[in-house]
């Protein structure tokens, strides 16, 4: 049966029927039987030959509909790479290729896996239901497979005894902001976390992507923040035609006003008018905001280290962290955080700066009295959409600031 029609069939019966989630047989067959006995002579039987079944745990498998509050695909994505390896190692399945592995983790009783948290079995159980919309699939199971091989090989050098979703909830009693994605306990007790980077073998992926609102309330500097706002509102957005007052033009302090919705469409159309002006009027927002970041981290060093310890290392002595690049069928494992950790001790002095060739980079060096390292920060916009949600449409605030690693 095609996709499309699934799709329809469940559209049909949307009233009853949540799409983000599996029903047994059973379920099913109750839930239409009371909702259909009086209203309508449907055959259930007939219902059930037009569901896609997982016939091992007598699942019926919804497909994946676009609805609000649905998993994006870069949950999905990354829950794939981070999920799977850790059922597999549990299971001691080694796959060979990702038809056998996505039909062996389809067989598994996710009730009674022992990697996950019981808090994160429903997020278990959709990310297996919909792995086969995600748009990279085969590359997100390609990567699942080379993080199982690493796990083989980690056990072969010290022996693993657990291995642990990090999803929501961490294990072990591990603090939520800890940066690991999958932990490993060995049988002496120590746990590992790792903490995996997807991409290309040129590419650097970020370390830190947060914004620059969580920025600022992270160094208690509120104020710094909208002074921010003030400025680029008066240099930037009160110049363009339909927007609204400074008091809620950006949705206001719960970021839902009906002003918003304004703002978005008078971005929108003064993109479509000029794109020029636009581009620019961006680009100096871009400037504004850049430069009051640096400020911040020149401000105070102590408070820089202790937000780089914190926030970028997330450094946790108990459970270090291992940082894993996933390419393809490859793993690496990055040393930056190593780097910093031998540094950060002996740090005298914190220079943050601007980058002279780009136009959203700027670097943050670390100066010690034998040894200075530079870490690449970056600050863009970072929402899909039209130019009412992304760019201007995302605001000063809400910029992304990125860790991208050491400059070499």
């Amino acid at each position: 049966m095609s996709n499309r029609t699934t799709v329809t069939l469940l559209e049909n019966f949307k009233d009853v029927v949540d799409v983000s989630k599996s029903y047994s047989l059973k379920e099913f067959n109750k839930i239409l039987s009371n909702t259909y006995r009086k209203k309508d002579n449907r055959n259930i039987v007939d219902l059930f030959k037009l569901c896609s079944l997982n016939d091992s745990n007598n699942d019926i498998r919804t497909p994946n509909v676009n609805s609000r509050g649905g998993m994006s695909q870069t949950t999905l994505n990354s829950n794939i790479t981070e999920l799977y390896p850790c059922i597999a190692f549990e299971k001691g399945f080694f796959p060979q290729n990702i038809t056998e592995f996505q039909n062996f983790i389809l067989s598994v009783d996710v009730e009674k896996l022992k990697c996950i948290n019981k808090q994160d079995i429903i997020k278990t159980k959709e990310t297996i239901n919909k792995a086969h919309t995600s748009t990279k699939f085969e590359e997100k199971m390609e990567n699942a497979i080379a993080i199982i091989e690493y796990l083989n090989k980690k056990n072969i050098e010290k022996n693993i005894t657990d291995v642990q979703w990090g999803y929501r909830s961490k294990p072990f009693d591990i603090s939520s902001k800890h940066a690991g994605d999958i932990f490993i306990k060995h049988d002496d007790g120590d746990i590992i976390g790792l903490s995996l980077k997807t991409g290309g073998n040129n590419t650097s992926e970020p370390q830190l992507n947060t914004y620059v609102s969580t920025v600022f309330a992270a160094f208690g500097e509120n104020e710094m923040l909208s002074n921010i706002r003030s400025t680029v509102y008066e240099k930037v957005y009160s110049k363009i035609v339909g927007i609204p007052h400074i008091d809620n033009f950006d949705g206001g302090k719960n970021c839902r006003h009906t002003d918003k919705k304004k703002t978005e469409n008078a971005l929108f159309n003064y993109n479509k008018e000029n794109n020029i002006l636009y581009e620019k009027d961006y680009n100096t927002m871009l400037d504004i905001v850049r430069n009051h970041v640096v400020d911040l981290f020149n401000k105070n060093k102590d408070k820089t280290l202790m937000y780089i310890r914190k926030e970028i290392m997330r450094h946790d002595p108990k459970i270090p962290t291992i940082v894993l690049k996933v390419v393809s069928n490859t793993t690496k494992e990055i040393t930056d955080t190593h780097e910093l950790d031998k540094i950060i001790p002996d740090v005298k002095t914190v220079s943050a700066y601007i980058s002279k060739t780009s136009k959203q980079d700027w670097f943050i060096s670390l100066g010690s009295d034998n040894n200075t390292v530079i870490m690449k920060m970056s600050i863009r916009t970072n929402k899909p959409g039209n130019a009412g949600q992304k760019k201007l449409g995302q605001f000063p605030t809400k910029l992304a600031i990125k860790y991208n690693g050491l400059v070499k």
